[in-house]
């Protein structure tokens, strides 16, 4: 098994994700792993890879496309959404080529559970859930 270099981290109280690395570097396996995989893979935009050129959700490409604070959110939820399940697809795909991919590491379902306004007029806060093939999940929010 295989692991990454960590460059996501989460804050421990409001589950907030960053994209940091440690101060020193860290080795992810496991759930772990697969939350990084999720995280970037919902950070990246189509067209950033040449390897992948269609991967990615676009979620960032989203920013000043809406005018937060007057707009219905449930609107924001149903693009975020459909940008969550090519995500999921994307992943399930990859993974289904490397069999010796533990299940810890093996993307079961990916859901969007919030779409809710930030601390500020024009922030969203948007809280998923993942879980592995061997039943462990991660609640996090971007």
């Amino acid at each position: 098994m295989l692991g990454d270099y960590q460059v996501v981290t989460v804050d421990k109280k409001t589950r907030i994700v960053k994209i940091t690395p440690p101060e020193f570097p860290t080795m992810v396996t496991g759930i772990e792993k697969l939350f990084q995989i999720v995280v970037l893979s919902l950070l990246n935009d189509p067209g950033r890879s040449g390897l992948y050129p269609d991967d990615g959700s676009g979620l960032r490409e989203m920013i000043g496309q809406y005018n937060v604070s007057s707009r219905d959110i449930s609107d924001i939820f149903n693009v975020v959404s459909d940008r969550i399940g090519k995500i999921k697809k994307e992943i399930l795909s990859y993974q289904n080529e490397f069999i010796s991919t533990p299940l810890t590491e093996r993307l079961a379902d990916l859901k969007v559970l919030n779409v809710d306004h930030g601390d500020s007029f024009d922030q969203v806060r948007i809280k998923f859930r993942l879980v592995s093939q061997a039943g462990q999940n991660v609640s996090f929010t971007i």
